[in-house]
């Protein structure tokens, strides 16, 4: 490094420490090692789960849902996703022979088809759920609004004048 590079260096370090001095926003100063940022990391890693109760995941469900996301599609686009084998799960080649590099591409084909079955299988059985739910709910809509009908006025030509047409 020459003098000037130096010198210029030095200046943005001065002028870097003025800075932090003044401390306009009044944000907390924050000092921390390599280890102590190592450890808040693990902390905080290990406060986040990736496995949710019922509760929570019906909850997350209901919020989706009010911000009008279609939350089972959701959850299939994300199964796809982590279903997906990469390349490099299937071209892994640290096989020394040709035998064993086409042992592994048969055995990693055998896996893919079976992911890619499971995931059939749940989307299948998804859209079975939602098209069982479907019935369900218009089986129930029409119990109740024929419950209800004699109490409305209408009969069951749908006149509000009770058959004196």
């Amino acid at each position: 490094m020459t003098s000037v590079e130096q010198t210029e260096w030095l200046s943005l370090v001065h002028q870097t420490n003025d800075l932090v001095a003044q401390d306009r926003h009044g944000y907390p100063k924050v000092q921390r090692d390599l280890t102590g940022l190592l450890l808040s990391s693990q902390s905080a890693r290990a406060r986040t789960s990736r496995v949710r109760s019922q509760d929570e995941q019906a909850a997350a469900t209901r919020l989706l849902a009010m911000q009008g996301f279609d939350a089972g599609r959701l959850n299939q686009d994300v199964a796809m996703l982590e279903l997906q084998p990469t390349l490099e799960d299937v071209f892994h080649a640290d096989t020394t022979s040709v035998e064993d590099y086409l042992q592994q591409i048969q055995d990693m084909t055998i896996l893919t088809a079976i992911q890619e079955a499971q995931q059939d299988t749940i989307m299948s059985f998804e859209r079975y759920m939602t098209d069982c739910m479907t019935r369900d709910w218009a089986s129930d809509k029409q119990g109740l609004f024929s419950s209800v009908a004699p109490f409305t006025g209408l009969a069951a030509g749908g006149s509000a004048l009770g058959g004196l047409s």
